[in-house]
């Protein structure tokens, strides 16, 4: 009996809502994210040296497992919450791997590879905007936004010496 008294006299916590519980309170992604960043500018780098030998098969091949690590991680990490963020970047995702298959063709023309770049690009931004919205302030995501917006910016440049053989 004491000890039911001894409940019912302690004061309740309350319980997070969807929304607090899905959001991610201590940052802890931020180190995932270093990691998976990592990873991508490590492919990023690979793309470069593939541009720089001419060698756009092997550039598409390492920017399509550019795009598997971050759709992967996304997967893993992003909470239900960023709904909407996830399906722009997952449209934008489809719409790189059909170019990607487009691409493959021998008589795939330049512009076709330039966009395909650029939906790249577009395609990174928007998972790394849909990351940007698990950290719990705007503060706490500022390191992160300010590393992923170079990171674009560099992978944008990749294309821009990409010319397609013939």
């Amino acid at each position: 009996m004491l000890m039911v008294q001894e409940r019912a006299g302690r004061p309740k916590t309350p319980r997070p809502s969807n929304a607090e519980v899905n959001r991610v309170d201590d940052d802890s992604i931020e180190n995932e994210l270093v990691s998976l960043l990592g990873q991508v500018d490590f492919l990023r780098e690979k793309m470069i040296v593939a541009r720089n030998e001419g060698s756009p098969s092997r550039l598409l091949c390492v920017a399509e497992e550019l795009l598997k690590h971050v759709s992967t991680f996304a997967q893993e990490h992003v909470s239900i919450r960023s709904s909407l963020e996830m399906k722009a970047a997952e449209s934008k995702a489809n719409e790189f791997r059909l170019l990607a298959l487009q691409l493959k063709n021998p008589d795939a023309s330049e512009v076709l590879a330039r966009q395909a770049f650029q939906t790249l690009s577009e395609t990174v931004m928007a998972f790394f905007s849909a990351f940007t919205r698990q950290f719990s302030t705007s503060l706490a995501a500022r390191s992160w936004v300010d590393v992923a917006a170079t990171f674009v910016v560099d992978l944008q440049q990749i294309p821009q010496a990409f010319t397609q053989p013939k």
